[in-house]
C-alpha cells in the first residue's frame, strides 16, 4: 500500500514536470558548477552549500533521465566547468528499465564531455527501508550504480560514490531523509557537499 501511494505521489510530480520541461532559468557565469538531476538535486541549497563555486541548480522535481537529456543544452549554455549528474530513481519508480536509465545518463555524459565540460557521475541513492518494495528498488539502483562506475572508469569520467556517507546497510537511513525514504534532509546535503569539495578543488575556478 505504501509503495502504491509513493508511486501516485511520484506520478503527480512527473505530471508537473511534464507541464514545464525546463527548470527555472538560473543564469550562471562561465566556469560555474552545474548540478543536473531530479528532486534529490533540486532540493539542495547548492549556492549556500558550495560557496564561491557559482553553483547552478538544475535539479527538477519528478524528472527522469530522458528529461535530463532533453534539458542538457540549457545546462551547457553557461559553459560550466563541471557537470555533476545524478539520476535514475524516478525511472525505476515508474517502471522503466535500468538499461534505459543507464543509456540516457551515458548520453548526457557523452554530450557534455564533447562540449568540453568535465563530468562527475554521482551514484544514484537507494531508498529507505520504510518504503514499500525497497529491496527490489535498491537492487535496481545497485545495478545502475555498478554500470555507471564502470562507465566512468572506461571513459575517464569522474565518479563520486555517495553510498559510503549517505547509506547504511544498503538503505537510505532514517536520520538522513525527511521521512519519506527518498528525499534528503539538511544533514545529508551537508555530507553530500563535503564529498563534492575535493572534486571542485581539482577542477579549479
Amino acid at each position: 500500500m505504501r509503495f502504491k501511494i509513493a508511486l501516485v505521489l511520484f506520478a503527480a510530480l512527473l505530471a508537473l514536470a511534464a507541464c514545464g520541461s525546463e527548470a527555472p532559468d538560473k543564469a550562471a557565469a562561465p566556469g560555474a558548477v552545474v548540478l543536473l538531476g531530479d528532486s534529490i538535486t533540486s532540493r539542495g541549497d547548492w549556492e549556500r552549500l558550495l560557496p564561491g563555486q557559482g553553483a547552478r541548480n538544475l535539479g527538477l522535481d519528478g524528472d527522469r533521465t530522458a528529461g535530463m537529456l532533453a534539458r542538457l543544452p540549457a545546462a551547457l549554455d553557461s559553459q560550466p566547468r563541471l557537470l555533476c549528474l545524478m539520476g535514475g530513481i524516478n525511472d525505476i519508480f515508474t517502471g522503466l528499465s535500468v538499461d534505459q536509465a543507464y543509456d540516457n545518463l551515458r548520453r548526457v555524459a557523452d554530450q557534455a564531455r564533447r562540449a568540453g565540460v568535465q563530468v562527475l557521475l554521482q551514484s544514484t541513492l537507494p531508498v529507505g527501508a520504510e518504503m514499500g518494495a525497497a529491496r527490489r528498488i535498491n537492487a535496481q539502483v545497485a545495478e545502475l550504480n555498478q554500470r555507471l562506475a564502470a562507465l566512468a572508469a572506461q571513459e575517464g569520467l569522474g565518479w563520486l560514490d555517495l553510498r559510503p556517507v549517505l547509506t547504511r546497510d544498503g538503505f537510505l537511513p532514517p536520520d538522513l531523509h525527511v521521512g519519506d525514504g527518498v528525499h534528503l534532509n539538511a544533514r545529508a546535503y551537508r555530507l553530500w557537499a563535503g564529498q563534492l569539495g575535493p572534486w571542485l578543488s581539482r577542477t579549479g575556478r
